[in-house]
């Protein structure tokens, strides 16, 4: 283990025969969370409170199940297949406030931003969260909840 923790960026075999899809969506989340919040505080000075809660919406499962959705048509095989084992793989844990379905997706988002990560595609990293931003951003910038389907339209889930 300590082998690979020293040898920096692996590449995406090894990331694939070396972690989990429950590991990579443990570093996904974090690195997935960190996008977020750097987007946020780049679109100006805000409190630590407001951009908390502007934050939650990328984080919720539902949000992150739709953006499932909408980057799929955009991913690589390979990115769907981490993707599509995120989803598959068993958590122990149980979605509070999110359908099992819900979750299951977001864990795959989840996993494929820790394989991306992990094997050095930090510009993939961006280039998909970009395009989740331009799907979520709408709806979050007028403090509505989950985008909605159309999100490539800029709605939210109530049709503003």
């Amino acid at each position: 283990m300590e082998e690979i923790l020293s040898s920096g960026t692996m590449s995406a075999a090894e990331v694939l025969a070396n972690y989990s899809p429950l590991a990579l969506a443990y570093l996904g989340d974090a690195v997935y969370e960190l996008e977020i919040r750097e987007f946020l505080l780049r679109q100006g000075n805000a409190s630590p409170k407001s951009l908390n809660d502007r934050a939650a919406y990328f984080a919720m499962a539902r949000t992150q199940a739709l953006l499932t959705d909408i980057l799929a048509p955009h991913l690589t095989e390979a990115e769907a297949d981490v993707l599509r084992r995120g989803r598959n793989a068993s958590p122990n844990t149980v979605a509070k406030h999110a359908t099992t379905a819900d979750y299951h997706k977001a864990t795959g988002l989840e996993a494929l931003v820790g394989y991306l990560h992990l094997s050095g595609q930090h510009e993939r990293v961006r280039e998909l969260m970009d395009l989740a931003r331009k799907a979520v951003g709408t709806a979050v910038s007028r403090g509505k909840g989950v985008v909605s389907e159309d999100a490539a339209g800029g709605e939210s889930e109530d049709g503003e």
